[in-house]
């Protein structure tokens, strides 16, 4: 799910990363819970990674492609971000 590219923009001095976990471009729809447990899981393994190799600190920003992710529905963005802003507050 790209995780070695991520890790290679963090050594590359990248300080800005985006998350896009739609990678199923063959599914019409993912679902909502999908597309924030994946997003979680990367900036994890991100915020892991960085930290065991005494990185500074990045900025991420997430997103889908529109068509996977019906966040183009303000209600299902919202629920988005808050969803991953929860998830996040629990592991990093």
């Amino acid at each position: 799910m790209g995780k070695k590219s991520f890790e290679q923009a963090v050594l590359a001095g990248y300080d800005l990363i985006h998350v896009n976990p739609t990678i199923d471009t063959f599914s019409k729809k993912i679902e909502i819970e999908t597309l924030v447990n994946r997003t979680i899981e990367l900036i994890s393994h991100i915020e892991n990674f960085r930290k065991n190799k005494k990185i500074s600190p990045v900025s991420y920003e997430v997103g889908t492609e529109e068509l996977h992710g019906d966040l183009a529905d303000i209600s299902i963005f919202n629920k988005f971000l808050i969803s991953i802003k929860e998830g996040l507050n629990l592991i990093i």
